[in-house]
């Protein structure tokens, strides 16, 4: 909520979770490095995501 609240479409959220599950966020990113280790093993790519998001804004304007 808190993304679309502020009309943000594309973040980095950097968070902890506790022993319980709860998550805490203490940073929010609009340009951001991605983790290529993480991107690897969600088999998901920043750059790839954030060029399509872009590819279709620029199609719909």
């Amino acid at each position: 909520m808190f993304l679309a609240d502020q009309q943000i479409d594309v973040a980095g959220i950097e968070f902890i979770a506790n022993a319980n599950g709860e998550a805490f966020t203490y940073d929010v990113n609009t340009n951001t490095n991605y983790n290529a280790d993480a991107e690897a093993k969600a088999d998901i790519y920043g750059m790839m995501k954030l060029a399509q998001f872009l590819g279709q804004e620029l199609n719909e304007s």
